[in-house]
């Protein structure tokens, strides 16, 4: 009852957050075929994602890629 009255307001993330729309049933990442009332929106340090959020970015904090 205490927020009936307000409206949502805005939140910039600091730099390292990032978003990631994450499977209520899975808690992994949603993909296409993620029904919507099955997505939500939450928040990480960079480097911390779920599953395939995650991976691109740790392989280039290893450092250089040899061949």
């Amino acid at each position: 009852a205490a927020y009936d009255t307000r409206t949502a307001g805005s939140w910039t993330p600091p730099p390292g957050v990032v978003a990631a729309e994450i499977d209520r049933l899975t808690g992994q990442p949603a993909d296409g075929t993620t029904p919507a009332d099955r997505r939500y929106r939450e928040w990480f340090i960079e480097g911390t994602e779920p599953g395939a959020l995650a991976w691109p970015l740790s392989l280039f904090r290893l450092g250089p890629i040899g061949f």
